[in-house]
């Protein structure tokens, strides 16, 4: 996960400098540089609940995924530390109430980022397409 100020916590507390709402913002931002960035820099426990997010700019989407695939490629087990950033305990820190166990998530991802790269290939210029069948 990073570190530094994307992942800094309140002294003496187990409370994110920049919360969970606030990285959801930065990410679905109308700027792309922003947004980019927020996907860049956001914890690593956060990415999925950011793919999860409506409004989000391809190039944002396509930074996410790209992180994820890094992830899974430095990782001895993938498929752990996917399950890993989809735990009980990494969900509770999404501010989401009820929004389901890991499998309800797991169809939740894979119809977000499907409709993300169905309507982006709509809208997508020549070079972005390429992006975003790269990364799917």
């Amino acid at each position: 996960e990073f570190s530094g100020a994307a992942s800094a916590m309140h002294k003496n507390s187990t409370l994110r400098a920049v919360t969970v709402e606030e990285w959801v913002l930065l990410a679905k931002a109308r700027t792309d540089f922003v947004a980019k960035h927020a996907a860049l820099s956001a914890p690593d426990i956060f990415l999925p609940r950011l793919l999860l997010c409506c409004g989000i700019s391809n190039s944002s989407l396509v930074t996410m995924l790209r992180r994820m695939e890094k992830m899974a490629e430095q990782s001895v087990d993938p498929g752990k530390a996917f399950n890993d950033l989809l735990s009980s305990s990494a969900v509770s820190q999404w501010g989401l109430p009820r929004i389901g166990g890991r499998k309800v998530i797991k169809r939740k991802l894979y119809g977000r980022i499907t409709a993300y790269i169905r309507t982006g290939l709509k809208k997508a210029s020549k070079e972005s397409k390429e992006e975003l069948n790269m990364a799917s």
